[in-house]
């Protein structure tokens, strides 16, 4: 595979379809006269565990910047070991996550993970993307919690699995 600093391509393209209907994708010919036309997308070839080729096309960006942009957090993330897609939700993140720990933590500690989880984490917060959390969301998410009577206690240990599960120290 490529170095990260060759990986990836950013390109632009457009939904327009030619007479029989097949879309024009990047080789659209308004693509050329109209700089507003189209959107910028990126596309990357990750390693895959069983060697087959998997590409990651991620599309809808408005400028080229926020393409590459977009395709660097890809590219970082993958090496320091993150393979999140950047348009999962917390929801689905989490449930792999604690699929995943099941094996590795003691019974008692996935228990309370995956009753965290279940109960306050993915109802409060699972239709967040991902790559979109941030202070603001858990923030919002333990004053909710304090109002509606949950013990100090109780909201720092949902907040310490959050941590856990986002890998944050």
């Amino acid at each position: 595979m490529r170095s990260a600093a060759h990986a990836g391509h950013v390109y632009r393209r457009c939904g327009c379809r030619d007479e029989a209907g097949k879309q024009f994708g990047a080789h659209c010919p308004e693509l050329v006269a109209d700089p507003d036309h189209g959107a910028w997308t990126f596309s990357l070839d990750l390693p895959s565990p069983d060697h087959r080729r998997n590409n990651v096309r991620r599309g809808g960006y408005p400028t080229a910047d926020a393409a590459r942009a977009g395709l660097r957090r890809m590219v970082e993330g993958q090496a320091a070991g993150f393979s999140a897609d950047p348009n999962q939700t917390l929801a689905d993140y989490l449930t792999a996550w604690l699929k995943d720990k099941q094996l590795t933590l003691k019974p008692t500690t996935y228990v309370r993970y995956r009753d965290y989880v279940t109960n306050d984490l993915v109802p409060a917060l699972g239709a967040i993307r991902l790559d979109d959390l941030g202070h603001s969301h858990i923030a919002a998410f333990t004053h909710t919690q304090l109002a509606a009577g949950r013990g100090k206690v109780t909201v720092h240990r949902c907040l310490a699995t959050l941590s856990s599960t986002l890998g944050v120290s």
